[in-house]
């Protein structure tokens, strides 16, 4: 290879480098981390809707929907990163109280709790002392 080459595959490898890298940092949340976010939670929200949809009572539905949309609003709008092990836990715990008539107080902030416990703000660090 000879050296102008060479020296031609570098200049055109760093202007890609930072062409991409400015996309990524000043476009990235609009392009790539809001079109994520709201696909998953669209898919999980088809769950939730569905183990909701068979609950007997008004008012299960309606308090249950309620949590979960507050949830929904504050993932998207509040820059909160979405974690799928919080969701998967909710609705196994949505899965459990499906037969239950009346929901308690209780219950209800369990699956708040269950959903809110786990958001962390974007770019915050977390630090685990044990």
């Amino acid at each position: 290879m000879k050296p102008g080459c060479f020296i031609k595959i570098l200049l055109v490898s760093t202007v890609l480098f930072a062409i991409t890298f400015y996309i990524v940092k000043n476009k990235g949340k609009e392009w790539i981390e809001k079109p994520v976010k709201s696909m998953v939670l669209k898919e999980a929200d088809a769950k939730v809707l569905s183990l909701i949809s068979d609950a007997e009572s008004l008012i299960v539905k309606d308090s249950i929907i309620s949590v979960w949309e507050e949830f929904k609003v504050t993932v998207l709008d509040s820059g909160y990163s979405v974690n799928g092990n919080s969701i998967a836990y909710f609705t196994k715990k949505l899965d459990s109280l499906r037969e239950v008539k009346t929901l308690t107080l209780e219950d209800i902030k369990d699956l708040r709790n269950i959903l809110f416990s786990h958001l962390e703000k974007e770019g915050s660090v977390k630090i685990k002392i044990e």
